[in-house]
């Protein structure tokens, strides 16, 4: 499961991402469920790591096809060359 968190000032609104990750699930024929935004309470509730300083909304997503763990370090990896 993907979580991407939506902050006050952030590039993109809750409207936009709950589009995106909707469509997505689209594309797969909803093989993975639907995609979704959940309340920061709820987001808090299933990631207690979350920022949740100006914390809006979060878009949610699943991908079955896609290995999670992979995709984690890698973007881990990506911050810590990025500094």
């Amino acid at each position: 499961t993907f979580y991407l968190p939506v902050y006050k000032g952030g590039p993109h609104g809750a409207a936009k991402l709950g589009a995106g990750v909707f469509a997505y699930s689209a594309l797969s024929a909803f093989g993975d469920g639907v995609g979704h935004v959940i309340s920061p309470a709820k987001a808090q509730r299933d990631v207690p790591e979350l920022r949740t300083d100006d914390l809006k909304a979060v878009a949610v997503y699943r991908d079955d096809q896609m290995n999670d763990a992979r995709m984690a370090l890698m973007t881990v990896r990506a911050a810590v060359d990025a500094g």
